[in-house]
């Protein structure tokens, strides 16, 4: 957490790291200026910017010369330890979303939200190829989150596409030896940082002050939501359930995930309507050239009309995890109903913003 105070005449910042606490001035004393540089701070851009490396920061935040040889070392402990809860893009991020599954898995994040995620039942190159075949045009540039082991085979599939950044708990040296030899990607190997408690709250800015709210933890069980149609899903399909809710509450809202039981089919994220967020998703899919045809779907939020239920059943989903609570709900299900698709209501909302 970071935090803004006036020394003098200028307002400095200060956080902490590892029980450690820096400050580095803003070098203004205009408050308005100065909330900016402490939005900054929260936020993995602070890590990437060049000033960062400067001498006067470097030595401001450690109290030691700048040595080249540290560099590496204090951004990782600072991408690895920071858990700057206002910002969507932190390592938090990345590392709950492969945190939802038991065994192997591997998500694919491109602008905070997954291009795709994959699981398999003892392989994680297997939950690699899962997630790169979602969408592999979108991948490129991506930030690659693992949950186990990487090993040399994996390094090097892994090192035929473009990545920034890859993230797993650890990897062994024959991958990292791969990894140092691909030019402009960063390896974080957390360690037991990756499997450790996630902060209760979250804080986001609002004007004048700070919004704090529960996290959103590890995905309700699917399967503990209410039936609601005629149809109750098959086994097939609370297994795709499982998957595409867990997916949906990482997607920026309005999220819809078009889904299989070990592997995403399509995302719909971030668009201004439900309805939309479905149609993007299916275009994506076709697109690809991927069948659609016995997904099933989750949704961040509900429906607030049938036209998004009636969209994702158009391009082949059979069924739908949503929260409900729509004022529209009995109107949602007829058609759910119509249409032959079961429907579960989870009773809790994602909408992840």
């Amino acid at each position: 957490m970071a935090w803004l105070y006036k020394n003098g005449n200028r307002y400095w910042v200060g956080w902490r790291i590892g029980g450690k606490q820096y400050l580095r001035s803003t070098g203004t004393a205009n408050k308005e200026k100065a909330q900016k540089e402490l939005e900054v701070v929260e936020t993995l851009e602070f890590a990437q910017r060049r000033n960062l490396l400067t001498e006067d920061y470097y030595r401001a935040a450690t109290g030691k010369q700048l040595v080249v040889e540290t560099v590496a070392k204090f951004l990782q402990q600072w991408l690895a330890e920071s858990e700057a809860n206002t910002a969507p893009n932190t390592m938090r991020k990345y590392r709950q979303l492969v945190r939802e599954f038991d065994g192997p898995a591997v998500a694919i994040i491109k602008h905070t939200n997954p291009s795709g995620a994959g699981t398999d039942a003892t392989s994680l190159a297997a939950a690699y190829e899962k997630a790169l075949a979602t969408d592999p045009v979108s991948a490129y540039g991506g930030i690659v989150a693992l949950n186990a082991e990487v090993d040399e085979a994996l390094a090097k599939r892994m090192c035929e596409h473009f990545y920034e950044v890859v993230l797993a708990p650890k990897m062994t040296p024959e991958a990292l030896a791969v990894f140092a030899a691909k030019k402009n990607l960063r390896i974080m190997e957390l360690g037991d940082t990756f499997f450790e408690p996630f902060a209760p709250f979250v804080a986001k800015h609002v004007s004048g002050g700070l919004l704090v709210q529960e996290s959103d933890p590890r995905a309700d069980e699917v399967r503990n939501g209410r039936v609601v149609t005629q149809r109750a899903p098959t086994e097939e399909e609370w297994a795709a359930l499982d998957m595409a809710w867990r997916v949906s509450k990482h997607v920026k809202s309005n999220a819809i995930v078009f889904a299989r039981a070990d592997r995403t089919s399509a995302v719909g994220a971030g668009q201004m309507s439900r309805v939309d967020s479905a149609r993007l998703a299916a275009v994506k899919a076709e697109d690809r050239k991927v069948d659609l045809k016995g997904t099933s779907v989750g949704s961040d939020a509900f429906f607030p009309f049938p036209d998004g239920l009636e969209e994702v059943a158009k391009a082949g989903a059979t069924a739908v995890a949503q929260p409900g609570g729509s004022v529209k709900d009995a109107d949602v299900i007829a058609a759910a109903d119509r249409l032959g698709i079961a429907m579960v209501f989870t009773g809790r909302r994602h909408f992840r913003h």
